[in-house]
């Protein structure tokens, strides 16, 4: 059980991306709408702005639920339960524990199954599994209190050497009864070059709701995007595909970010942290 949550923690920590910007089973997932929006001067920006969308939900995920989850208090009480383990290596016994403020937790081998768990304002339902050097997870997740928000996710996520990558099949985002945003076959790929410098790769399909409808897309890394010191990146470029039309987002190496519509450049951004409320109305 040990080397189970030290995995767990150490594995959750790759859900940090660029620095810009009831049941125990796990969810039935909806299968993904993947029809591509065209791309015109009407709503280049809003598609434009879902990449960082989608890798912000990522990392939002993480910053919320997961660090809740992994609150050293929680983890601690777990890890004092002698029966979960004798040696840090051994699978853990079939074993059903109760959670901080209600539901249970059951550990078994390398699985962890959460029933109604609730830990810091959170309920956890589904599973966890580790093998080797990687982590599926299987959950739904959902806030206490008011501006109640729904994560349902599944996926694997792995560490080899200084390559991290999350695969995600689905990760669907809900506050209140409102979808907001989809990610489906969404790989994101972390490289450490130095100890300063990250090269990140993100591929797979966004939905992203706004109120006149949705916006599908594709999203393809044409150049790895390059971060130091988790600023904005100084280098990459993102292929933004939708119904015969394409978007182009490049990183300059000044912060600047350049945007093309069909090959034609539209805008010059300041930095990264424009693209958050690109195309949205002030």
């Amino acid at each position: 059980m040990k080397r189970l949550l030290k995995v767990w923690l150490a594995v959750l920590a790759m859900f940090a991306v660029i620095g810009c910007g009831g049941g125990g089973s796990g969810p039935d997932l909806p299968s993904a709408d993947e029809n591509l929006t065209k791309f015109d001067t009407n709503n280049y920006k809003r598609a434009a702005s879902t990449p960082f969308k989608s890798y912000e939900l990522v990392n939002y995920v993480r910053k919320g639920p997961f660090d809740a989850l992994g609150d050293a208090g929680f983890l601690a009480d777990l890890n004092q339960i002698g029966q979960y383990y004798k040696v840090a290596n051994e699978p853990v016994a079939d074993t059903t524990e109760t959670c901080p403020q209600g539901g249970t937790v059951n550990i078994n081998g390398n699985v962890i199954t959460f029933n109604d768990c609730k830990a810091n304002n959170y309920t956890y339902n589904g599973t966890l599994e580790d093998s080797n050097n990687s982590l599926a997870f299987n959950l739904t997740i959902r806030s206490e209190g008011e501006g109640v928000e729904t994560f349902i996710l599944k996926g694997e996520a792995s560490e080899n050497g200084n390559v991290k990558e999350l695969k995600i099949d689905k990760l669907k985002y809900q506050f209140g009864n409102k979808t907001e945003l989809e990610l489906t076959n969404y790989t994101l790929k972390e490289t450490k070059v130095n100890s300063n410098t990250t090269k990140v790769e993100i591929n797979g399909y966004v939905k992203y709701y706004i109120a006149t409808g949705a916006i599908s897309i594709k999203i393809k890394t044409l150049q790895p995007v390059v971060s130091i010191n988790d600023e904005c990146p100084t280098a990459g470029k993102i292929e933004v595909q939708g119904d015969n039309s394409t978007i182009t987002i490049e990183f300059l190496s000044n912060k600047n970010v350049n945007v093309y519509l069909n090959g034609e450049l539209k805008d010059t951004l300041e930095d990264c942290d424009a693209l958050e409320s690109y195309g949205e109305e002030k």
